[in-house]
């Protein structure tokens, strides 16, 4: 917004200098007792203000299509850095943002039922511990992807809540229906 008011601002300052001169030379006009010469003198004026409308709407068009691509540009930006925010970094999943804002959006919802099931990876620590932390990383990357491929891809929601936590979410299911995924 700042770069077009300014190159707004920029353009009509020029604008304004030449109207300003064109309306010099129209205040020159009344010197002149030639009608002729006056009528030449006239049309060339209206000339001269036909070519600085004309440029001034070029400038604005230019103006408006650069505004618009950074304008296009920058909504990109901004969904690519809401989708990143709200994905655990690691895993590639939901972090725990995104699961309390479906969370909350879902418990609202008095007529919604759904199945919230919270996963805690068993001894965890020992596999850090024994192994080291990147093999720690690819279990939990593993275990993600192994809860991701048990749910529905369009109607679950799957997150890392915690460092070994995950937590699914799952609606229109039975907690029959849930228990066998989750199994």
């Amino acid at each position: 917004v700042r770069e077009a008011l300014s190159i707004v601002a920029g353009d009509g300052t020029e604008f304004q200098g030449k109207l300003t001169d064109s309306m010099k030379r129209f205040e020159a006009l009344v010197e002149i007792n030639d009608l002729r010469q006056l009528k030449q003198r006239l049309m060339s004026e209206v000339t001269v203000l036909h070519e600085v409308t004309a440029a001034r709407q070029k400038k604005w068009e230019v103006t408006c299509q650069t505004f618009g691509a950074r304008v296009a540009e920058l909504e990109k930006e901004l969904t690519a850095t809401k989708h990143e925010s709200s994905l655990d970094p690691l895993t590639r999943i939901p972090n725990r943002r995104a699961f309390d804002r479906v969370f909350k959006e879902w418990a609202k919802n008095d007529t919604l039922q759904f199945v919230l099931a919270l996963i805690d990876v068993d001894d965890f620590k020992g596999v850090n511990d024994t192994f080291g932390h990147p093999a720690g990383d690819r279990v939990l990357v593993t275990v993600a992807q192994s809860i991701k491929a048990s749910v529905r891809s369009r109607q679950d929601v799957v997150a890392r809540i915690g460092g070994d936590e995950f937590a699914f979410l799952a609606m229109n299911l039975t907690l029959r229906q849930a228990e066998a995924r989750l199994d």
